[in-house]
């Protein structure tokens, strides 16, 4: 089979994206894969054979020009474009906002951009995919690209859903205006789809209502031979690798808190948070908490198993708040995986309303807190403190766990046989 992956960051697996394309791809035998992407940057895993990027770098040097110019990157060779002073300065402004307002005006650009070029449909041709395979996001240019691959190339389309696009989570005007598009826009996508995955059981269940379609769950495979820790650290340590937002900086913020009132007679558990990107002075000051924790930068997903095996707990957050929990209620977090693979016990703290969190505690896989508490944080670490078999205990169960729900022989080889059979035609 040939796939071509689609995605909005380069396949590389020290990003959450290609990470997990990576998980669910690699060792899969008879398979060659391209990735189509739509951000700067060059695919690095071992998976890509060829690879082709449109960016809105690319878009926007476009508008100054009367005769427009194409990106077209393979294994091959690269072709670089530079700005002048007055472009860069533009793109940077477009990447630098977040408000929803500009959302739009980046689907404009996108819109009015002539992105549809003789190198793209080359690079298809030539490639001459079976299968497209693509996560579904919260953007109508994106879907617009991948339907228009599809069209030009006649393969079959596999979507995937890995978090929660379709939900109005927001009474923001222009935002209403946006996401009603982008839902129509979904509508529309999956009625060329050949078949449909989701990250969750819950998701599934809730997007095949909406949709009127059937979707399957496809969870992350993680490796389970790894044996539970017997033996810890003290102070105890406890990681946390994923982002801050939705919200989830105020939870480690508390979890800091707690931490540190607890370290008062004496350095007892120190938390560590590993994650990317520029952060406000309050996020900084929130975090990095004298004597309980400190934020550091982002690390490879290589140093991501390490520092996690390394650790004694894995921690995992979501917020409280309820635009927040709008976002992320239907949500799994990839690193409950890497949590499995670790051989450590995870620490959640969050909502019950967030599948992520209800699921941890309904197979009592992890030490939850359903409360937003300091108290009840203080509560939990200090009986682990008090009774460090609970560490054991739980990390055994979470690998019990992954055995059964993430191996990867029976995941993998469910996913080829649908994917070898939509190939082949079959539905």
């Amino acid at each position: 089979m040939r796939i071509l992956v689609i995605s909005d960051v380069p396949w590389s697996d020290d990003n959450s994206v290609g990470n997990t394309y990576s998980n669910i791809f690699k060792n899969m035998k008879d398979v060659e894969f391209a990735n189509l992407y739509c951000q700067s940057g060059t695919p690095t895993s071992e998976l890509v054979k060829e690879y082709y990027q449109i960016t809105e770098k690319d878009i926007i040097k476009n508008l100054f020009k009367k005769k427009s110019r194409r990106n077209n990157k393979t294994v091959e060779g690269n072709l670089s474009i530079t700005f002048n002073k007055k472009e860069q300065k533009l793109y940077d402004i477009l990447r630098s906002l977040r408000f929803q307002s500009f959302l739009l005006i980046r689907e404009f650009i996108w819109k009015i951009g002539k992105w549809q070029t003789r190198e793209l449909n080359n690079f298809i041709k030539n490639f001459n995919p079976d299968i497209i395979f693509t996560f579904c996001l919260e953007s109508v240019y994106y879907i617009n690209i991948v339907e228009y691959c599809k069209e030009i190339s006649g393969a079959k389309l596999v979507q995937f859903f890995t978090d929660d696009v379709y939900s109005f989570k927001s009474q923001n005007p222009s935002y209403l205006i946006h996401k009603s598009c982008i839902r129509k826009t979904i509508r529309r996508s999956i009625t060329k789809t050949d078949l449909t995955y989701g990250a969750t059981r819950k998701l599934c269940e809730e997007y095949s209502r909406f949709l009127h379609t059937n979707i399957f769950p496809l969870y992350k495979i993680c490796d389970t031979h790894k044996n539970t820790k017997t033996t810890f650290n003290n102070p105890l340590k406890i990681t946390y690798t994923g982002n801050l937002f939705y919200g989830r900086w105020r939870v480690l913020a508390l979890l800091a808190q707690a931490i540190k009132e607890i370290n008062e007679n004496g350095l007892k558990i120190v938390l560590n948070i590993y994650t990317t990107g520029l952060f406000s002075n309050r996020i900084q000051n929130a975090l990095n908490v004298k004597g309980a924790s400190m934020l550091l930068g982002g690390i490879s997903y290589s140093e991501v198993k390490k520092v996690l095996s390394e650790s004694d707990m894995v921690a995992h957050v979501e917020s409280f708040e309820n635009r927040e929990i709008r976002k992320t209620h239907l949500s799994f977090s990839t690193k409950i995986v890497d949590c499995i693979q670790s051989g450590n016990c995870l620490l959640a703290i969050g909502p019950e309303k967030v599948e992520s969190i209800n699921l941890l505690n309904e197979h009592n896989i992890a030490q939850v807190i359903l409360k937003n508490s300091k108290e009840e944080i203080k509560k939990k670490l200090t009986k682990i403190l008090e009774q460090k078999k609970i560490l054991t205990k739980t990390a055994e169960r979470m690998r019990e766990y992954g055995v059964n729900n993430h191996s990867e022989e029976s995941l993998k080889c469910n996913l080829y046989n649908r994917l070898k059979a939509i190939s082949k035609g079959a539905n």
